[in-house]
């Protein structure tokens, strides 16, 4: 509401004289019908209602500031140094095992991709980018608390990699205090 106040005030700066007229509830038709299309049912709002579809916000954030993706602490960095840069490590071994890892991936944009049999492309996420994605599969709306296998199934389904996938969901099932609740009592 900040962004809108300011952008009025900025457009009354520019009037020689400006009034305020309040419209009486019942006179206000339009923000009548505005107020009623959220929670309206389909048909019940009229057809000459006055309904406009806006694509973008009418008020812009002009201090938009962007972040670079860092992945010099992630496992993609290497991967990406060499595909962007051709940067290779100084040990000979881990240069030629980094080379065999690289054919695998591919770069579109600043985005990593792993070449894959069953899905076209998967995207490699990061560490803080793969926790985000388990925990909304696992418990987000369509979350149904199954086991690591299948979560780990679930999200190269649904296009993810990161190479200690398997082992990342099977310890964050062992850590849902719901499963460890109703799980089942092995004597």
């Amino acid at each position: 509401m900040q962004k809108y106040l300011d952008k009025v005030k900025a457009q009354i700066a520019k009037l020689q004289s400006f009034s305020i007229v309040r419209i009486p509830r019942e006179e206000n038709i339009e923000a009548d019908y505005l107020s009623k299309l959220a929670t309206a049912k389909e048909g019940a709002i009229p057809p000459n209602a006055p309904i406009r579809y806006l694509e973008l916000p009418s008020v812009f954030a002009l201090d938009v500031q962007v972040q670079a993706i860092d992945y010099s602490n992630s496992w993609i960095g290497p991967t990406v140094d060499y595909i962007t840069n051709g940067t290779l490590p100084d040990d000979n071994v881990k240069a030629r095992q980094l080379k065999i890892r690289a054919a695998k991936y591919l770069m579109m944009g600043d985005v990593l991709y792993r070449r894959s049999f069953s899905v076209p492309y998967l995207r490699c996420l990061t560490t803080p980018e793969s926790t985000r994605a388990m925990k909304e599969v696992y418990q987000g709306v369509c979350g149904d608390h199954q086991g690591g296998r299948m979560l780990s199934y679930k999200l190269l389904r649904l296009g993810y990699y990161w190479p200690s996938m398997q082992k990342d969901c099977n310890s964050m099932v062992q850590k849902c205090e719901k499963c460890q609740r109703f799980a089942n009592i092995i004597h």
